[in-house]
């Protein structure tokens, strides 16, 4: 599809997803660039063209530095749904992991924060993303800073059930992506909190921290199996700060009463966290350079401590 659509001129293909595809495109009545998703033609059932509508509401209902933000969305003239979205530019989690392997902890732990910041407001928002993983996180860098984007609302799911004015998904039916949902999602349980989208978080700050996913398995169903067992420590696999351990256990613990009750709290224990890393980073630089500057110590050998007279034998 190219050319002009309504009040939209599409360009180039940013990604393809499931059901939709996301185009680069110039915004005619306000001249801003944005990130068009489209639903093709081939999706136009009614369930998926509710879901793809209820996404549009959500997203713009949540106004957050760490969520993408969505200007508008409509129809085109052929029917066809899309969300005009924030353009960022930058690459998903998915992409930094594939390329590095693994964070360091300082990277990591940013990511976590602002995750969960993103998170916090869409869950006062009443709403529950239910799809966070790697590719739903959008990274930005610019001038040294990094910048964090919640992505993709198009599974969410009102905390209060009442709220929404038509069901979509049906009971026992499993919403999200496998190897990253969590136990209760896997049931598919209906009644899920917040705490669904922090053992998500926990099983991404895992995969950051030690290169590899927290469930492993060759086919859906030995992912989907996996969420009875609990999520290895991560020190099983990097020396890395206990705090910053003990969090990433706590938001995967399969446990719902065992786990973060929200993800403010979550977000408390990584700043601290933080806060211990650099106070100690700070002290062992102190020492270092201590040693450094401190005089070597003089070695003296016994000849220099005192004379001792030649004594020559003659016979």
């Amino acid at each position: 599809m190219a050319g002009d659509v309504s009040r939209y001129s599409l360009g180039r293909i940013l990604g393809r997803g499931g059901n939709a595809t996301v185009y680069e495109a110039l915004d005619r009545k306000t001249r801003r660039r944005v990130a068009l998703k489209v639903l093709p033609e081939t999706h136009l059932d009614s369930i998926t063209k509710a879901r793809f509508s209820r996404e549009a509401r959500t997203a713009a209902s949540i106004r957050h530095p760490n969520v993408c933000e969505v200007y508008e969305s409509g129809f085109f003239d052929d029917g066809r749904p899309y969300v005009a979205m924030e353009l960022l530019e930058g690459e998903s989690l998915r992409e930094v992991l594939i390329r590095e392997g693994r964070l360091e902890e300082e990277e990591a732990l940013e990511i976590g924060v602002q995750i969960l910041a993103g998170l916090q407001a869409a869950h006062e928002a009443g709403v529950i993303h239910r799809d966070v993983k790697p590719e739903n996180v959008f990274v930005t860098r610019a001038r040294g800073r990094v910048t964090v984007k919640v992505l993709d609302f198009g599974t969410c799911r009102r905390i209060d059930h009442s709220l929404d004015s038509q069901t979509l998904t049906l009971t026992g039916f499993v919403v999200g992506t496998p190897g990253y949902l969590s136990p209760e999602q896997a049931y598919g349980e209906r009644d899920l909190d917040a705490r669904a989208d922090l053992f998500s978080v926990g099983l991404i700050l895992f995969e950051a921290l030690t290169g590899r996913p927290g469930f492993l398995g060759r086919t859906c169903a030995e992912l989907m199996d996996g969420v009875s067992i609990r999520v290895p420590r991560v020190t099983r696999y990097r020396s890395i700060n206990w705090m910053f351990d003990a969090i990433v256990s706590k938001a995967t613990e399969p446990n719902l009463r065992e786990r973060y009750a929200s993800a403010a709290e979550m977000q408390h224990d990584l700043l601290e966290a933080r806060t211990v890393m650099r106070r100690e980073g700070s002290h062992a630089r102190k020492a270092a350079q201590a040693a450094a500057t401190r005089p070597a110590p003089v070695v003296v050998s016994g000849s220099d401590c005192w004379d001792v007279p030649t004594q020559r034998y003659v016979a």
